[in-house]
């Protein structure tokens, strides 16, 4: 189907008339955001899809290059990049269609008063990483994104990220020289050294941006920005960052993932993605770029320290389980029927009598709770340190769940403080 000679690529990428896009934005009353392309209005389409609309500024390309790379990214489909629906293209109007993302960029909810949790940071991480890797790895033509920062990267409802602003001017075929792309600019403090140096662009400035980036995600702070140093010198919060992260590395602290992940989580995070994040940060925004790694081997890393937190958390909880039921005696994984037919696992009721005794502390509330078959042959303190770790490795938040080596400490704890009081 051609119209007016451009071809419509699917049903969901189409041409627009300005009327159309006056229309679905109330006159562009609603102002989602602006930047150097230009800004960006809300807007429902005739069809009720809720749509960001981009005016492009009067001077932004030629008709024959907008319409060349409009019909390209109107190709790219990645659930980690935002859809673009459709365009503008008339005399005095250049419009972009893509679709709405609800929960706004990232940077509203990283550096504001609000406390993004940590298991939203890894998904943006993975995610933002996966987009990339689509764009540099996977699309017929080459694309670079030029401007990864906080603010392109849009949450969607259930906090996953997509990349935005990945649009126009920013699009080489693999074999083109890349000298051509060397007038392309990204953001301050985001921005690879490779620009400033006149190098080839490659998609390793990408790395870099997406380096910083990941490391703001772990300490929750704009690590772009200048500080002043003594005498004067200046270096970016990026710059001090590493040094001090690598100097703890380096000596082998042992709380430097601790210490360097945003204090604002209250030690809520999963160490062994934390430490994984700094590490592949760290090496995003070496200097010398061929140091850095490329997008696809960042995303198999990710999904790897994903699929140990997994196993490390399905190992916890049936840890859990067994040490309750080392304590009490019986099958906990068994289900039971409660009154009114409803079902519920002999280890939540189990959980719901121990933990409304713990609360009125009710004096006998461990020896109520051990195997009865013991006749009270029993230590106490083991016990009620067998009760707590059982039941907070149990939970159904797992962030709240402990490690493996802090629970093997505490009942190593547990056994030398009865070795004392024997002794004693």
């Amino acid at each position: 189907m051609v119209e007016e000679g451009y071809r419509v690529l699917s049903n969901h990428f189409r041409k627009f008339s300005y009327m159309e896009l006056k229309k679905a934005t109330k006159n562009f009353q609603e102002e989602l955001g602006r930047g150097a392309s230009g800004v960006v209005f809300k807007g429902v389409l005739a069809d009720e899809r809720v749509v960001a609309v981009k005016k492009l500024g009067d001077a932004h390309l030629t008709e024959e290059v907008f319409w060349a790379e409009v019909s390209i990214i109107g190709k790219i489909n990645h659930m980690n990049l935002v859809r673009m629906w459709g365009f503008c293209l008339e005399p005095k109007h250049r419009l972009l269609v893509y679709e709405y993302v609800e929960n706004g960029s990232l940077d509203k909810h990283l550096f504001s008063g609000n406390v993004l949790g940590w298991n939203e940071r890894f998904k943006v991480a993975l995610g933002t990483a996966k987009g990339l890797a689509y764009l540099h790895h996977e699309c017929l033509e080459w694309v670079i994104h030029c401007d990864v920062k906080p603010e392109n990267i849009l949450l969607d409802g259930e906090f996953e990220p997509k990349i935005s602003d990945f649009g126009l001017a920013k699009l080489s075929e693999r074999d083109r020289n890349n000298s051509e792309m060397s007038r392309i600019r990204g953001t301050k403090g985001y921005m690879a050294p490779d620009w400033a140096l006149n190098l080839p662009i490659t998609a390793k400035v990408d790395v870099y941006s997406y380096g910083v980036v990941i490391l703001e995600l772990v300490k929750g702070i704009r690590l772009s920005h200048w500080v002043v140093e003594d005498g004067d010198e200046q270096e970016t919060e990026l710059t001090r960052f590493i040094k001090v992260v690598k100097r703890k590395m380096q000596v082998e602290e042992m709380a430097w993932v601790e210490d360097t992940v945003d204090t604002r989580l209250n030690g809520r995070f999963t160490r062994i993605q934390a430490k994984k994040m700094i590490e592949i940060g760290i090496s995003c925004v070496d200097e010398n770029r061929s140091k850095r790694p490329t997008m696809d081997s960042i995303v198999q890393t990710l999904l790897e320290c994903e699929d140990a937190v997994k196993i490390h958390n399905q190992i916890r909880e049936c840890y859990g389980v067994v040490i309750l039921e080392l304590v009490k005696g019986i099958r906990l994984s068994n289900w039971v029927t409660e009154d009114g037919d409803e079902q519920e696992t002999e280890l939540t009721r189990f959980i719901k009598v121990v933990k409304r005794k713990m609360q009125i502390e009710e004096t006998a509330w461990v020896e109520d709770t051990v195997d009865t078959r013991l006749n009270g042959h029993f230590n106490r303190i083991q016990a009620k340190k067998m009760i707590e770790i059982g039941i907070s490795c149990v939970d159904e938040n797992r962030s709240k769940r402990p490690t493996m080596d802090s629970i093997v400490q505490a009942l190593l704890e547990c056994e030398e403080g009865l070795r004392i009081l024997d002794q004693a």
